[in-house]
């Protein structure tokens, strides 16, 4: 009988490159690779009004240390980066967010507003010409599927 073995580490860290791509972009973005994968790891806290989830005690009793998943995630994250992919994914991680508030909050306003609305205020956080966004959206979406 054939054992199942361990998961991949690519599939496992995928929903936190994600993650990393979507805070690179938009929201933490002043700060660099390896700090954001120290915070989506775990090891420093998001924001000044949050905790981290784990503190060095914690890092060199656990068994994978999250120090050494974060250094994974940054060296991973850089590759998707060099290649131009980390911009696509971020772009449709923040294009879909302020289409889902928007959507909220502009509920009586129609579709195509919405969707304008979203692209244009995805280029300002992002720091893109408006016209980027849509194909940059679209290169996303074919990457997160």
């Amino acid at each position: 009988m054939n054992s199942p073995g361990r998961p991949s580490k690519e599939e496992q860290d995928f929903p936190l490159l994600v993650d990393m791509a979507e805070r690179w972009r938009c929201g933490n973005s002043g700060l660099s690779v390896s700090k954001i994968s120290r915070i989506v790891v775990g090891l420093e806290p998001a924001s000044s009004l949050s905790k981290a989830k784990y503190s060095c005690a914690d890092d060199a009793k656990m068994k994978p240390k999250p120090s050494s998943t974060a250094k994974r995630l940054e060296r991973r994250f850089l590759e998707l980066e060099e290649s131009g992919e980390a911009l696509a994914i971020s772009v449709n991680r923040v294009f879909h967010q302020e289409r889902i508030l928007l959507t909220k909050r502009e509920s009586w306003k129609p579709h195509d507003w919405v969707e304008d609305k979203a692209r244009l205020l995805t280029a300002s956080r992002c720091g893109l010409a408006i016209e980027d966004v849509a194909p940059l959206v679209k290169q996303g979406a074919t990457l997160l599927k």
